[in-house]
Order: structure tokens, then C-alpha cells, then sequence
């Protein structure tokens, strides 16, 4: 069973955006819902507790890339399809 909850700040403000905290094998997942409507909220942490409970891969936010993962796929698309040289990827 997850919960939903808004961050605190040190000023004591409530933060705007709603965050979830769900268990996947017994650890706790804590991941911010990006929203902050309680409903839209509410809908994103039902289907993290169904995947986590059906025995499915928790992934993390899909839509969150690191820099250093972008320029490894770039590179690494350098290097197969020969279309640039890797000083050109920087």
C-alpha cells in the first residue's frame, strides 16, 4: 500500500507538486508524480501499486533522461552506424 504526500520545505511551505511512496519487494520507492492534481496523482500511484504487486518491472519515470545516457546512445550510434566521428559527439 503507497500514500501520497507534498514535500516541506524548510521555510514550513508545502511544495505544490504531489509525491508517492510505494513498496516494491518490501523497500520503500519514493517518486514524484510530476502533478499537482491529487486525482491525476492518485491514478499514477494505483497503477505503480499494480505493477509492483503483479509481479511486474517498477521503472522509473520514462521520461526523465540523464545527459550522461543521451551521449552514451549518441556515441554509441556513432560507433555502429559510422556516420560521424566521435570527436564530432564531443
Amino acid at each position: 500500500m503507497g500514500s501520497l504526500y507534498r514535500r516541506k520545505f524548510a521555510t514550513g511551505h508545502l511544495g505544490e507538486t504531489w509525491w508517492m511512496k510505494y513498496y516494491v519487494n518490501g523497500s520503500p520507492v519514493r517518486e514524484s508524480t510530476g502533478t499537482t492534481d491529487v486525482h491525476e496523482a492518485n491514478k499514477m500511484l494505483k497503477r505503480k501499486e499494480g505493477k509492483a504487486l503483479s509481479g511486474e518491472p517498477v521503472l522509473p519515470r520514462v521520461d526523465r533522461v540523464r545527459y550522461e545516457e543521451a551521449a552514451a546512445d549518441l556515441r554509441t550510434h556513432y560507433q555502429t552506424t559510422g556516420e560521424r566521428d566521435l570527436t564530432e559527439a564531443g
